[in-house]
């Protein structure tokens, strides 16, 4: 898929100019970049959460998407498995909940409130928020902040079982967390971002 004429501007300054990107289907592509390079921002169009006005997307535009943000964004009045029942749509909703919360070594966690939660235990809670939704596109902002290297693991595991149906965008800094889910690893300066020309794999 191609992606094209991406550009959005805040207060004067563009953070993606005419950007243009080629993606899979199907797969994992790892998008690295430096602090405030734009990669955040990319994730927020292909979200539909920012718009891009003149911007084509393609098949994204119609696909079902999942989000998970650098901030876990779980409502703390609710229990883990309502905050993710709340985004479900379809039958068994509390059994496919609970599934993504035991494959992410957090099942014992589905009555409490995020309150009660590790910083390590919310960042899975909503991984497990963004997987029961079963994406056809899903984006990943620095998913596995605050967490150890098995629970990295069990992660990322869960993520590539996805992107075998799916198609998976992941934004983070350490490039140890995106060989273990790709090789399609993609480096960009910015702003305004645009390839650095030292991508592993499919430089768009």
């Amino acid at each position: 898929m191609r992606l094209e004429r991406i550009s959005v501007r805040f207060g004067g300054r563009a953070v993606l100019e005419n950007f243009d990107l080629s993606l899979p289907r199907q797969g994992i592509v790892a998008i690295m970049a430096p602090s405030g390079a734009g990669k955040s921002t990319l994730l927020r169009v292909l979200a539909g959460l920012l718009p891009a006005p003149g911007a084509e997307l393609g098949p994204l535009a119609g696909m079902r998407r999942a989000m998970v943000f650098q901030e876990d964004r779980l409502l703390p009045w609710l229990t883990v498995l309502d905050n993710i029942t709340l985004v479900m749509e379809g039958a068994n909703q509390a059994e496919r909940a609970r599934l993504a919360l035991r494959q992410l070594g957090i099942g014992g966690a589905a009555a409490l409130l995020p309150g009660s939660l590790s910083g390590g235990m919310r960042r899975r809670a909503a991984l497990a928020r963004a997987l029961a939704v079963d994406p056809e596109l899903m984006l990943l902002d620095e998913p596995f902040n605050g967490l150890d290297n098995e629970a990295v693991s069990a992660a990322a595991a869960c993520i590539r079982r996805q992107a075998g149906r799916a198609l998976v965008v992941v934004v983070t800094h350490q490039r140890e967390h995106a060989r273990q889910l790709t090789e399609d690893i993609r480096h960009f300066t910015g702003p305004p971002l645009k390839p650095s020309g030292s991508s592993i794999a499919g430089l768009s």
